[in-house]
């Protein structure tokens, strides 16, 4: 006769934690399924997003080139003979309009350029809008133009409101 209480306690062990083993397996089984699922539905998510993304991106695109259009337009229709008073003020008055637009359409056309619709590069933009308002005055003035305003960058609405504000 032999004693074989031990070897049954080890083997009743074994088959617990064999039993356990199993368990822990099939709840990183379940774990495992739910990860690939949610991966799924990102990955889903993410081509939704880059979808609507990119729509939006050729929207607004769109939409800043039909604008710096209508401004070139309206620039243009200002320029026609006879559509202002022929006095030094009428000449003044229309001189103004056109920086105006003309200072409204380089901001949609920088955005459209850049492809960045949410911000403006202020060194870009005002380096071609003074630009553009010094070629407008008389050729016999001497202007000398310093920018200095690297690495600034507004909203449009407040790169606007300075392209406004330099027109003045």
């Amino acid at each position: 006769m032999r004693d074989i209480t031990s070897r049954k306690r080890v083997e009743t062990e074994l088959m617990q934690k064999n039993e356990d083993l199993n368990g822990l397996n099939e709840e990183l089984t379940a774990t495992q399924e739910e990860l690939r699922q949610n991966i799924e539905e990102l990955s889903k998510r993410e081509q939704d997003l880059n979808q609507a993304l990119a729509e939006k991106e050729v929207l607004l695109s769109e939409i800043h080139h039909r604008v710096k259009n209508n401004l070139t337009a309206f620039i243009s229709l200002l320029s026609l003979d006879g559509s202002y008073v022929d006095t030094v003020e009428g000449r003044a008055l229309r001189k103004d309009l056109q920086n105006r637009a003309r200072s409204m359409a380089l901001i949609h056309e920088t955005l459209y350029r850049t492809g960045k619709f949410s911000n403006v590069d202020m060194n870009v933009y005002l380096t071609t809008l003074i630009g553009q308002i010094a070629g407008s005055y008389a050729k016999s003035q001497e202007i000398r133009i310093d920018i200095d305003i690297l690495g600034v960058v507004l909203d449009l609405s407040r790169a606007s409101t300075a392209g406004l504000i330099i027109n003045a």
